[in-house]
């Protein structure tokens, strides 16, 4: 195993990290770790402080094990300064302030079994460090051993619960461990964030527990920002050695009955699903959720640690947006959509148990008014968000100027959320079409208010037979959006 590291004083955690977690690897017990921290960083003060400040160079340590000597060796390869070996300076116990200058080949060689300067010519200088392991681990068999071990042990019984504000920090490593950096909501990498959220219920959380009461499975509701009322279902994360139990079954349903047995006052439960697979449409198709959107192209597939990519990998995410109610929604709403869509939009509702009441009414914008739009980008996903507060004014042409600056920018998909709790222009959807917009479902902002969905791409060619779906209804979306998006004019 190699770490190439600076020639920085702030490095050491990093050298020490490395040297410990190997040492743990082969076998090394916590006095032999602790030995070889202690002794790696007694060298490596030295090679850097007695080399030339080069912010660029790096120098290189290797540690194997050395099974005929039941030991570990450690070699800092460098390009220091060179080493008088014979005269090395050396440190007295008795008489300690006037031999420092030693103090560290004396550690070195007392953490160590064996402790050798090679000199390499021009390949500049080895520092070989040996220290002996009682139960040293160097065979694949060995290894193999022992992993299959430690799955067997992580392997037993495990508890299932709703998560407190202390256990904000063992899920982010869980998000660490099934999603590595590549999970979307970035709430789940910050302890301190995640936190705050478990306290404020923004996001209720449920995990599943081993023996040794440490998390391997979590899933969340993570309330919307425009209503308490609306709950995203999501942030499914299972360790790898936990994959093929029943630990994430178990979760979910508790999750699934919690907001029907406690008075959490969320009434619609969302759900954005990956579309590169059908795993976890199976599950909300079983529970009811009812598909009405589709959020195209978002970002880049999720990399998940021992789970081989697919030929796909390179492409961008698809997500079906759908719903459930786990209570019955009382507040009545008026959607005005255009009549064009009306009949899908029509059979989508029927598929939710929400009282919406469908009316094609229009109705030219004020023309005396500024339009009001907010925008949210996220470069990072090559993502943005077009929030469209009011229809009035001049919004169409603010609005091809938005998409114009945000393409220049980088952007290669914009979302546009319309309002349709008011008329609607008579034209709007031939409007949106001029500009590259094209029709991409319903989403309920408020229990009173629904937004319609449209679409932009910049410079992407997109195949909607690459959409895997499960769903009779989410099927039916999937071919109207992709007939809408062979309409549009660019």
């Amino acid at each position: 195993m190699k770490l190439e590291t600076v020639y920085k004083l702030s490095a050491l955690p990093v050298i020490r990290c490395f040297v410990a977690e190997c040492a743990v690897f082969y076998g090394a017990e916590s006095k032999e770790i602790t030995a070889l921290e202690l002794a790696v960083e007694e060298a490596a003060v030295h090679i850097i402080e007695n080399y030339p400040d080069r912010n660029s160079d790096l120098f290189e340590i290797t540690l194997e094990p050395l099974p005929e000597k039941q030991s570990l060796s450690l070699i800092l390869s460098n390009k220091g300064l060179p080493v008088d070996k014979d005269n090395l300076p050396s440190y007295s116990v008795e008489n300690p302030e006037k031999s420092l200058d030693g103090l560290n080949f004396f550690l070195i060689r007392k953490l160590t079994d064996s402790f050798v300067m090679e000199n390499r010519g021009h390949d500049g200088w080895n520092f070989i460090l040996t220290k002996k392991i009682e139960k040293l681990m160097h065979s694949e068999n060995d290894l193999l051993e022992n992993t299959v071990a430690e799955k067997k042990h992580v392997r037993g019984k495990f508890t299932v619960e709703q998560a407190s504000s202390d256990d904000a920090y063992q899920i982010t490593k869980l998000a660490y461990f099934t999603y590595k950096y590549t999970y979307p909501n970035a709430v789940f990498y910050y302890p301190e964030m995640l936190k705050e959220a478990l306290q404020n219920g923004s996001v209720i959380s449920f995990i599943a527990k081993n023996e040794e009461d440490i998390i391997v499975a979590h899933s969340a509701y993570m309330r919307s920002p425009y209503c308490r009322d609306i709950a995203e279902a999501g942030a499914l994360m299972t360790h790898p050695d936990f994959r093929r139990t029943m630990a994430s079954l178990r979760l979910l349903k508790a999750q699934y009955d919690y907001p029907k047995t406690h008075n959490v006052d969320i009434q619609i439960i969302e759900t954005n699903l990956v579309t590169s697979h059908t795993g976890s449409q199976r599950i909300t198709k079983s529970m009811h959720f009812a598909p009405l959107a589709f959020k195209l192209s978002v970002h880049n597939q999720a990399e998940f640690i021992d789970v081989e990519q697919t030929e796909m990998a390179n492409s961008r995410e698809t997500l079906l947006y759908s719903i459930w109610t786990p209570c019955s929604v009382t507040t009545k709403s008026t959607m005005y959509v255009p009549e064009k869509h009306y009949d899908l939009i029509s059979e989508l509702i029927k598929k939710t148990t929400i009282p919406v009441d469908l009316k094609c009414l229009y109705k030219n914008p004020p023309k005396d008014q500024v339009p009001s739009m907010d925008i949210t980008r996220k470069e990072e996903f090559g993502l943005a968000l077009i929030h469209l507060n009011s229809i009035s004014g001049e919004w169409r042409k603010n609005l091809k100027n938005f998409r114009k600056t945000l393409s220049i920018e980088g952007i290669s998909t914009i979302q546009l959320q319309v309002p349709a709790d008011k008329p609607i222009p008579p034209d709007i959807d031939e409007r949106l079409a001029e500009a590259g917009f094209f029709f991409s479902g319903i989403i309920p902002e408020r229990l009173d208010k629904w937004m319609l969905l449209y679409t932009f791409f910049n410079n992407q060619k997109f195949d909607f037979d690459n959409i895997k779906l499960c769903d009779d209804t989410a099927c039916l979306l999937r071919d109207y959006v992709g007939k809408c998006y062979k309409e549009i004019d660019l």
